[in-house]
């Protein structure tokens, strides 16, 4: 991920708001962390963060003398206790409720990965070469192609691969860039967010017109999720929260928010939070023609919402302070808390039996079928699902690194059998 620099006075102010956003990022961008590299990425953030002061002080108070020091840990303290509103950033999370009164009823729990699912899992997996490196980021309707992300080789992109493992190169990545970060494929469309894993730079939003084989490039920024339905792309840059809304096929940039945090398809809405951290709310358009629409009333007391995902007639997010419970929409009903991660959950998709979310050391799959969850070891990416398919990746040497072999599985999520019942 990318954080921009900006000239700061010698003892900046501390933005804990800021921190929040920033640390939520670091650990999207860990989705596939190698042992150490989440520790690298915070490392990045607290030398490149504007404004972090937790480096400059110790400079400071060797400057001026150990009183000076104290005085001004204490004046830090103080102003932290005064944020009252912002959650604290914690290398291990403590599990706290989510600020919506229905999270009080939760009752999920979780199962250990079944047998059946393992079995299922090794007997989907999609023969590569033992060079390979696909990382899958999007599949078909159909589970016919997964596109994935291949650093492997020396030529390094974009590729769809059908289930007998035969490999098709879409288009290479841009200069500088050599994994995926987010994305996303409508049957038509398919939209990424180009990264590099070792540099922090920001990232590239590309598009690729399967029909045409027509390529674009939309934006660059920091982009935590993108979304494509229909022909129709949204995203938000961290970098200005700006929501866009952009047609594909005409090419018509429509910006709906300009203090929006997460975005995603419901078709046929467009829902999105806004807000700070803490209190975000969802709000609702058309996804057709942008305009602002009403929010299904079982949604509008939510609050503290993360990472949401869509499909039409349901979302599901992650709330709570820490990030740790993964909620659950489907029209006409209450939301409700489905599972409670021990450390965080982002969530990054939804099926029609499926929710997938990516904790810090494995993929939770949620059944919603019975509203257990389990957890899948070993994982690169988190779980890609597009209705009733289910693709993921993992890593063959136990080892999540990018550069490793990893295994693309790809199987139908109703066809598993459900997770015991909690």
């Amino acid at each position: 991920m990318a954080w921009l620099r900006r000239e700061v006075a010698v003892v900046p102010e501390v933005d804990m708001d800021e921190l929040m956003k920033q640390h939520l990022q670091a650990k999207r961008a860990a989705m596939n962390p190698p042992a150490g590299f989440h520790d690298r990425l915070v490392a990045r953030l607290d030398k490149s963060s504007p404004r972090k002061p937790f480096g400059a002080l110790p400079q400071l108070a060797m400057a001026l003398g150990v009183v000076m020091g104290v005085a001004l840990l204490a004046v830090g303290i103080s102003y932290l206790k005064s944020q009252s509103t912002v959650a604290p950033v914690r290398a291990t999370p403590t599990v706290l409720p989510s600020a919506s009164p229905s999270a009080r009823g939760y009752a999920g729990c979780l199962v250990p990965l079944p047998a059946s699912w393992s079995q299922a899992l090794s007997g989907g997996a999609i023969k590569t070469a033992p060079s390979d490196a696909p990382a899958a980021f999007a599949i078909s309707p159909d589970g016919s192609r997964v596109f994935a992300g291949d650093a492997a080789k020396a030529w390094m992109g974009i590729v769809a691969l059908d289930r007998s493992g035969r490999e098709t190169r879409i288009t290479s990545f841009l200069p500088g860039y050599d994994m995926v970060i987010t994305g996303g494929f409508d049957g038509r469309w398919l939209l990424w967010a180009e990264a590099n894993y070792h540099v922090q730079r920001q990232l590239t939003l590309r598009a690729w017109d399967s029909s045409n084989n027509r390529f674009m490039t939309l934006s660059t920024g920091v982009f935590e999720q993108v979304s494509v339905d229909h022909g129709k792309a949204a995203w938000i840059s961290t970098v200005d929260r700006q929501l866009h809304l952009f047609d594909l096929a005409s090419g018509s940039d429509q910006r709906l928010d300009a203090s929006s945090s997460y975005a995603t398809f419901s078709w046929p809405m467009l829902i999105w939070a806004q807000g700070s951290t803490g209190d975000a709310r969802l709000h609702a358009a058309s996804a057709v023609t942008g305009k602002a629409i009403t929010l299904p009333a079982e949604l509008s007391s939510i609050r503290d919402i993360h990472y949401i995902v869509g499909a039409p007639g349901r979302l599901a997010w992650s709330g709570g302070q820490t990030v740790t419970d993964v909620w659950f929409w489907n029209a006409g009903s209450q939301p409700r808390v489905l599972f409670r991660a021990p450390d965080y959950a982002d969530v990054v998709s939804i099926g029609s039996t499926l929710v997938g979310a990516v904790g810090s050391s494995a993929d939770y799959l949620v059944d919603l079928r019975t509203g257990a969850t389990t957890e899948v070891p070993n994982r690169v990416l988190g779980p890609v699902l597009n209705g009733d398919v289910l693709a993921l990746t993992r890593s063959t040497s136990g080892v999540t690194e990018m550069s490793v072999p990893m295994t693309i599985s790809v199987l139908s999520s109703s066809a598993l059998p459900q997770l015991a019942g909690c």
